[in-house]
């Protein structure tokens, strides 16, 4: 290494932040005692370097401060230098108006008894969300006739006019300030009482004493960085005489494989015997309405139907291997959530056939769509023809061997001219039709799964259009962005109603239902 004669420069300080000290290795047993301090020599060496490797993250610290500060002061002066051209401009972003509400009410006296009088009440829900300048606006707001003071925390609401609803535990938006130790400034400042409400009306008694128990571990007092736990109350007793009452299940145990498709694949598996299982051996669920007409609500059970539950995935990488699992388990099911549609099979063959469609030049989507159930070209036949001088190119109007393969590309040429005089979604529903996959899909135990997400796409193409999205490619990219980027997209393929299938369906997609059995997965992560 060469040697760096400025200590101070930047180089020197990248070697510095790139110096890796060591302290885990050796053994003091094969080390003898120095006989000058009496120390092990092993201890000894290992206090040296744990005092370089302090001195060197110091230096490396000091110099950080020193090289960002510059650069925080000159974005500083950027954001503020914005903010004031905006406002200049008259123009305002949701952020502005936070801001500009509350300098005025902070400032003015005459404009903060003129809102204040305005509201004789003032609710505030999902108070975790709040960040502090929201907070400032509802302290202020709720201050009574005569206060001037300029600081929110030295505002003092009147007693019964701000009311707040919310839970610590669910502050995460930390990123724009609305954290756990916000809330409890915001409940010093307002005084008054707090009411927990703990009372359960979902869950069954063996769940909640189940979450009570288990986060009560690992929710402490830890100050104003931690909420606290309220151990929540249950409402049903899960009183049914049956040995499959209402519980808390664990399913399977540690897997030996370090590779998660071996883990995935153990758990689908799992999870279809344990579906199978629990409608087969008649696992009892509450029987709402019959618990509702019984004298003084006794508990009322029945057995479970598929359609009484819910696998919920925290992410979507094991759909394909869960798919798998209950088709091969004969479980029926359908996707809830167009999230988890966009990953499925049939909309991955329907959208490569599309690019292919848009594209001629994408040969990878052109074979794609070639071996897909539109057209269903084997690799056999792939190779034959390309063994017999073909070129998968549709537009190419040289001579090519006769076949299934020729035949689906002079359809694929079809599809392509057609694409500049037919609307888009009309071009879609063409294909679906012509080349028969709603009935190819008679075929398959789960057809109205795969109608469903036919019809989906075809709802999803017409509502892309009228947005006015017209062209076929920027459709496909929309597409794509949705699987790219996992979006969170709310609407949902309309089921038949009398469908008895599991339902899968991500966490955020069944944020306020409930179902009487509830199956997670992906807990390997």
């Amino acid at each position: 290494m060469a040697r760096i004669e400025d200590r101070a420069s930047p180089l020197a300080y990248r070697r510095l932040s790139r110096l890796k000290i060591s302290q885990s290795r050796g053994s003091q047993k094969n080390w003898r005692i120095d006989p000058e301090t009496g120390v092990n020599a092993c201890k000894s060496i290992k206090d040296t370097l744990n005092e370089l490797n302090a001195a060197a993250q110091d230096e490396i610290e000091e110099i950080r401060r020193h090289a960002l500060m510059p650069i925080l002061r000159a974005l500083k002066e950027l954001i503020l230098g914005y903010v004031a051209r905006r406002r200049r401009e008259g123009r305002a972003g949701f952020h502005d108006l936070l801001v500009w509400a509350r300098d005025m009410l902070r400032n003015e006296p005459q404009a903060r008894d003129y809102f204040r009088d305005k509201f004789s009440r003032i609710l505030i829900d999902e108070v975790q969300d709040t960040d502090p300048i929201q907070a400032e606006i509802a302290l202020y707001l709720a201050a009574p006739v005569g206060e001037t003071a300029a600081h929110w925390r030295d505002v003092q609401p009147e007693v019964g006019k701000l009311f707040v609803v919310g839970d610590r535990k669910q502050s995460i938006y930390r990123f724009r300030r609305a954290d756990v130790r916000q809330v409890t400034a915001l409940k010093e400042a307002m005084g008054g009482t707090t009411l927990d409400l703990t009372q359960n009306f979902r869950s069954q008694k063996p769940i909640i004493e189940w979450v009570n128990r288990v986060f009560a571990q690992w929710m402490d007092e830890g100050g104003a960085n931690q909420a606290e736990y309220r151990s929540l109350d249950y409402r049903w007793e899960a009183k049914a005489d049956h040995p499959a009452r209402p519980g808390v299940w664990s399913l399977g145990g540690a897997e030996d494989s370090k590779k998660i498709a071996a883990v995935r694949a153990s758990e689908v598996n799992g999870i279809a015997a344990l579906i199978t299982g629990a409608v087969g051996s008649r696992w009892q669920v509450l029987d709402k309405e019959a618990t509702d007409e019984s004298d003084g609500g006794e508990e009322r059970y029945r057995p479970a139907r598929h359609s009484d539950i819910c696998v919920l995935m925290p992410r979507r990488t094991a759909l394909r291997s869960l798919e798998i699992a209950l088709d091969g388990a004969g479980v029926p099911y359908r996707l809830d959530g167009s999230s988890l549609v966009f990953e499925t099979q049939e909309v991955r063959d329907l959208m490569n056939c599309l690019r292919a469609v848009d594209d001629p030049a994408n040969q990878v989507a052109l074979v794609a769509a070639l071996r897909s159930p539109a057209f269903a070209v084997s690799d056999v036949e792939l190779l034959d023809f390309k063994s017999g001088g073909g070129r998968f190119d549709c537009l190419d109007d040289g001579d090519q061997p006769s076949g299934r393969v020729s035949d689906a590309l002079a359809q694929l040429r079809k599809l392509h001219e057609a694409r500049t005089w037919t609307s888009m979604p009309s071009l879609i529903d063409r294909f679906i039709r012509d080349r028969r996959l709603m009935e190819a899909a008679l075929g398959s135990p789960r057809r109205r799964e795969s109608w469903r997400r036919y019809r989906f796409i075809i709802e999803s193409a017409r509502a892309f259009a009228e947005a006015g999205g017209e062209s076929l490619r920027r459709f496909i990219e929309w597409v794509d962005r949705q699987i790219e980027e996992r979006a969170r997209i709310t609407e949902t393929p309309v089921p038949e109603g009398d469908e008895d299938a599991v339902r899968v369906m991500t966490v955020h997609g069944a944020k306020g239902l409930e179902f009487p059995i509830v199956i997670l997965t992906g807990l390997n992560s």
